[in-house]
């Protein structure tokens, strides 16, 4: 690395405005920038460079067991309509909630389940959830196991 630093020198003595030159230098500068920006992340916030784990938990939706994903950044509680099918809740959907959810992506909502009940543990909470359509590689709703 040190002795493309200095060839780099060397190019830019010879002829500093030369095209390849310059873009040399500018690769350089770039590579610079993004190691302190990668600085900076690592000693002001270095929990980005850890490994997430994923908090799935054993609950209970109008009485079928469902492993739920626990996501505290969500702004709604999901569900595909196969799940919801499983749950027997899906005759509850009410269609005049149903849309598109845009995010990283797009989603058909097909609308809302406004009050089910949900157990976690021995807890029993009334839970709403928008249910929308996913594509086949996420997985909304997972049977716990007996």
């Amino acid at each position: 690395m040190e002795r493309h630093r200095t060839a780099l020198a060397a190019m830019e003595d010879a002829d500093p405005f030369d095209v390849e030159a310059q873009k040399l230098i500018e690769a350089e500068i770039r590579k610079d920038n993004i190691a302190q920006n990668m600085e900076f992340a690592a000693e002001h916030h270095p929990e980005s460079f850890g490994n997430v784990i994923m908090l799935y938990i054993n609950t209970l939706v109008n009485g079928h067991p469902v492993k739920a994903f626990v996501d505290s950044g969500a702004q709604m509680t999901i569900m595909s309509p196969d799940c919801a099918e499983a749950c027997n809740i899906k005759h509850l959907l009410d269609d005049r909630w149903a849309g598109t959810a845009v995010g990283v992506g797009t989603a058909k909502i097909l609308g809302r389940v406004h009050s089910t009940q949900l157990q976690v543990g021995n807890q029993f909470l009334a839970c709403s959830f928008t249910i929308m359509e996913v594509g086949r590689q996420y997985s909304v709703c997972t049977f716990a196991e007996s």
